[in-house]
């Protein structure tokens, strides 16, 4: 009985002490209290990523337009077909013709722009829609031959 007591005692002590981090040195480990991240911090790496990615966008390579192309096939195909005439699979259903995809009407950065932010009916797709993922879009549309397949 007295086991059965102690058992529920123990995850009610558990959570009462603040959150303690710990340093690892050659000598051990040392307690050290807890450092709030300051507010406007970015990860390392973060502002070379950002770099990559601001206007012009990474280099346009044949892997870029490669993911350019799977990705323009899962995210902007079932609204403007696969190749790009506004005649996806989502039109049938009764909801609006999307604009014709045409070759050299957007540059590549309204390209990420719009699927950014949305135009029209198309919704803002920046929490769905990684911003390489953009700029590969933007890349597959633009390239040499112009539009989508």
């Amino acid at each position: 009985m007295r086991w059965a007591i102690l058992l529920l005692l123990i995850p009610a002590a558990c959570g009462d002490e603040p959150d303690r981090g710990y340093a690892a040195t050659a000598g051990g480990a040392r307690q050290e209290p807890y450092t709030a991240i300051p507010p406007g911090s970015v990860p390392r790496g973060a502002a070379a990523r950002r770099a990559e990615l601001a206007p012009p966008g990474p280099p346009v390579t044949p892997a870029l337009i490669a993911a350019g192309a799977k990705a323009y096939q899962g995210y902007c195909a079932p609204c403007h077909g696969a190749s790009g005439r506004g005649d996806g699979p989502v039109t049938q259903t009764g909801f609006p013709r999307s604009p014709p995809l045409g070759a050299g009407a957007h540059s590549p950065e309204q390209i990420v722009a719009i699927i950014g932010r949305g135009q029209g009916t198309m919704p803002p797709l920046a929490e769905q829609v990684p911003l390489r993922a953009r700029w590969a879009i933007a890349s597959y549309l633009t390239r040499e031959s112009g539009g989508a397949d």
